[in-house]
């Protein structure tokens, strides 16, 4: 349970992940970690954090180490997410050149009229570009 003006923020992350009753202490421990990150879009909540074990027993704060620790870690996961959409864009380049192998810059054999015979369309033959889509503006007519 997220409360506070960073609640939504937090409560997604909730959300999207397996986080359940049964999960393990560090595993919560991570994911609550996360989800404060994450509330510190909210303008009203602060960088500082400060993380409280409840039990039956009590209540005891988790040491400043473990924080630190947990900092290192979100770090390291910030910095690894930062480059997964670069190495989509290398993968989607090569599965489109699996798919759609570069044109030879030679024109063909038949003088480029195709025969009655084949069955590929111009479409079929169109490279496609996946990696940057263009928008396109709608004009006024």
């Amino acid at each position: 349970m997220s409360i506070g003006s960073g609640a939504i923020h937090s409560s997604a992350h909730f959300m999207t992940t397996s986080f359940t009753h049964a999960t393990t202490y560090c595993r919560a421990l991570y994911h609550t970690f996360v989800a404060k990150k994450e509330a510190e879009v909210d303008p009203y909540v602060g960088i500082r954090t400060d993380m409280f074990l409840l039990k039956r027993d009590g209540v005891s704060q988790v040491p400043a180490e473990i924080i630190e620790a947990l900092e290192a870690i979100y770090s390291e996961n910030i910095e690894r997410e930062r480059k997964l959409p670069a190495e989509a864009a290398v993968k989607l380049f090569r599965a489109k050149y699996g798919l759609y192998p570069p044109q030879p810059s030679e024109p063909p054999s038949n003088g480029g009229i195709s025969s009655s015979d084949d069955q590929s369309s111009d479409v079929e033959n169109t490279p496609y570009t996946v990696c940057y889509p263009r928008r396109h503006r709608r004009r006024n007519t």
